[in-house]
């Protein structure tokens, strides 16, 4: 008789992979979506995905899940049944929770957000721009501070996120001797892909479909939005020139609006409005007037004859990653280009077009009459891109990640201790007050405290308390509410765990009441509610305080942070009812509105 005995060694399960998209995936798909998706099919050859995004899911997506959250409690109990995330952009900063798991995290950093809204925060006010920097900025130290693996989209970033891993501790002997010398087991280098098939052409859209567009013109495509950072401005001026020696050459863009901005970039109505004084408006440069479905993009880049994109020099440039070039080599497009990215040097390497130095509108001009009349140059261009597109298809490009996942591990260094001592306790950080506004406040505070003031506070209290109005806004998507006002012989406090080392702030949301005020703030942190000693101190004045927003309470870095938990409680000595501040709670957790930040 034979007896068969099963094999010791069991094939071991596939690990499970949640791939974090931060924009919705809808029809109308915008890069981050476009790269969410393909990593996840690329990753699902090796583990099982699953697909989660804080709108609905509009998408099918073949063999990968699909789980969309609508609160954090729910994205936080999908990362808990999975072994890794992928995140990208600034998911962190509406859910920050996510960095405090303990699965293993990789963060997409192939967009440079901080670098970006230096451009995009131009529009807007100082304070505003001043707000939107800090938060991409810290979200960006807390996902280098906790992340197990990191992507970036070319070797400049590259560079640039080994300088901040450094600064962030994460470059050490443990990362580097017991690891890999060449930090790949930390960051690597994931561009953005191309589709393994070639695009069709399904129907006609622009060739005697637009009444400005006649069959045997030269079009020009610009893929992609128009946004602050770019140059169309340049182009529509060379487009003048142009049209001056040639009235066939046409420049079309694809996307005049974006799906999913609240806020539009500037710079789009600018290029209509000088479209439009150089009377080339819907003649000579054409706006598309809706965002292109992601699945219709090819009829419109097949029937053009060359791809252009322009932009200024500036630090955006130097470490950006155009996703619309990426179309251009798909379609098999010569190019055209400012100089100054990553992609520029390609095309000069490998002879995919033509590059001009950035703003130079003469020169751009020439390039343009010199692709459209030689049409040898624009064959052997295209015979270099369709050749240089191969490198960049998805299955190549996204191998690095692919192999990760196969074993998703965490990082080597991310629970090893530093050897240092904690702060010494009551440790004082304050911002000093320049003299010359001593007097300044001096009399804020007697307006604010004088008998008039608190009789007109006690009465809005009173009113509110009747009606029982809350006071409750929006943040990054969730809903907050007043807690009350932070009056003298009170305190308030919130419990959290630190992800990483070198804690060296927090930040608090508050509401001023709309008005200046002129009590101290002060800030205690400890190891727990009942610890009668303080690791830090910090000591801030009210008058500094911007109503709903973050204040940033800084002290001497705590070395030794990493998986502890610590207490931090807040006070104001001196407040009075009509001269103090109040904090913020989540509506859906309970907890204090605050941000670690680490050095």
């Amino acid at each position: 008789m034979t007896v068969s005995t099963a094999s010791s060694s069991a094939t071991p399960p596939r690990p499970r992979v949640l791939f974090i998209s931060g924009v919705p995936l809808q029809a109308q798909l915008i890069g981050p979506a476009i790269r969410c998706l393909e990593l996840a099919r690329q990753v699902s050859q090796v583990a099982d995905v699953t697909i989660t995004a804080s709108h609905a899911i509009e998408r099918e997506t073949p063999g990968l899940a699909q789980r969309p959250f609508q609160s954090e409690a729910e994205l936080l109990e999908l990362v808990q049944a999975h072994d890794a995330f992928v995140a990208q952009g600034s998911i962190t900063l509406s859910y920050p929770k996510l960095l405090l798991t303990d699965r293993v995290k990789i963060f997409d950093l192939y967009v440079p957000v901080n670098l970006e809204l230096l451009e995009h925060g131009r529009q807007t006010s100082p304070e505003q721009r001043q707000r939107d920097y800090r938060n991409a900025q810290a979200t960006l130290q807390n996902q280098l501070a906790v992340g197990d693996f990191f992507l970036c989209a070319n070797d400049r970033q590259r560079d640039y996120y080994l300088g901040m891993l450094a600064r962030a501790g994460r470059i050490n002997p443990i990362t580097y001797d017991v690891a890999d010398r060449s930090l790949r087991n930390l960051l690597v280098v994931v561009p953005l892909g191309l589709s393994a098939e070639r695009p069709t052409h399904t129907r006609s859209v622009l060739r005697g479909v637009h009444p400005a567009i006649a069959p045997q013109d030269v079009i020009l495509i610009w893929a992609g939005s128009l946004l602050d950072w770019l140059d169309p401005l340049t182009l529509i001026r060379a487009m003048s020139l142009v049209r001056a020696s040639r009235s066939d050459v046409k420049l079309f863009f694809l996307a005049s609006t974006h799906p999913t901005l609240s806020d539009s970039h500037a710079i789009a109505n600018r290029a209509a409005t000088l479209s439009r004084e150089l009377e080339l408006l819907d003649r000579t440069v054409i706006f598309n007037p809706a965002w292109t479905p992601y699945d219709e993009r090819a009829n419109y880049l097949l029937e053009a004859d060359i791809g252009v994109t322009t932009h200024p020099d500036h630090l955006e440039t130097h470490f950006s990653f155009r996703t619309r070039v990426l179309d251009y080599l798909w379609a098999g497009l010569p190019l055209i280009s400012s100089t100054g990215d990553a992609f520029s040097e390609l095309i000069q390497q490998q002879r995919l077009g033509l590059t001009v130095p950035p703003g130079e509108v003469e020169a751009l001009a020439q390039a343009i009459l010199k692709m459209a009349a030689d049409v040898a140059l624009r064959q052997a261009c295209r015979a270099n891109v369709q050749q240089a597109a191969l490198a960049f298809r998805w299955d190549r490009v996204a191998q690095p990640l692919v192999e990760f996942c196969r074993a998703p591990r965490p990082a080597l260094d991310r629970l090893a201790d530093r050897a240092a001592d904690v702060l010494p306790p009551d440790r004082i950080s304050g911002v000093p007050i320049a003299p010359a506004l001593v007097k300044v406040q001096s009399e804020i505070r007697r307006v604010r405290r004088s008998p008039q003031a608190r009789i007109v506070a006690r009465f809005k209290t009173t009113v509110k308390h009747v009606l029982r109005r809350r006071y409750t806004t929006s943040l990054y998507d969730r809903t907050i509410e007043a807690e009350g006002p932070l009056l003298s012989g009170r305190r308030c406090g919130q419990v959290f765990h630190a992800p990483a080392q070198w804690l060296n702030g927090i930040e608090v949301f508050f509401g001023t009441f709309g008005r200046v005020n002129t009590c101290d703030l002060v800030l205690h942190v400890c190891d727990s509610p009942q610890a009668t000693t303080n690791l830090a101190v910090s000591r801030i004045n009210a008058w500094l305080l911007s109503d709903c927003d973050f204040c940033v309470f800084e002290f001497s870095p705590i070395a030794n942070s990493a998986g502890r938990e610590f207490y931090f409680w807040l006070e104001s000595p001196n407040a009075i009812l009509s001269d103090c501040v109040t904090v913020f709670r989540y509506d859906d957790t309970g907890e204090l509105v605050f941000a670690q930040r680490y050095a």
